[in-house]
């Protein structure tokens, strides 16, 4: 989800009274499997790079091996689950209510780089 689209939400609930006292899920444009949003993510980069999956024992076993090396430490057991998990919200009530319109996710090279001074 796009920071730009969630201020666009909240600056819009607060001017409509049909939101008054609701909660709203408000996700991004579309719906993607993480699979397919990491694989947008590294085509975008310059060069692009290559998902490689790996069956999940071995991905694992590779995670304790980088942990234990100091490397992808906050990658923990919370964070694989919850990309093995479905994460799918209905925007319908944001959008009927105070015209939810988020954009659809595409990456940018741009995204990644490093802010110059």
């Amino acid at each position: 989800m796009h920071v730009d689209d969630l201020a666009d939400a909240a600056f819009a609930a607060l001017t409509a009274p049909a939101s008054f006292g609701n909660t709203y899920a408000v996700p991004g444009g579309e719906t993607l499997s993480y699979r397919d949003m990491v694989e947008r993510t590294l085509a975008c980069l310059r060069p692009p790079v290559k998902l490689v999956e790996l069956p999940s024992p071995l991905f694992n076993l590779a995670l304790v091996a980088a942990q234990a090396a100091g490397r992808a430490t906050g990658l923990g057991e919370a964070a694989v689950r919850r990309m093995r998990t479905d994460m799918t919200f209905d925007a319908a009530p944001a959008r009927r209510d105070f015209g939810y319109a988020p954009r659809s996710f595409q990456p940018s090279a741009e995204m990644f780089e490093t802010p110059r001074d």
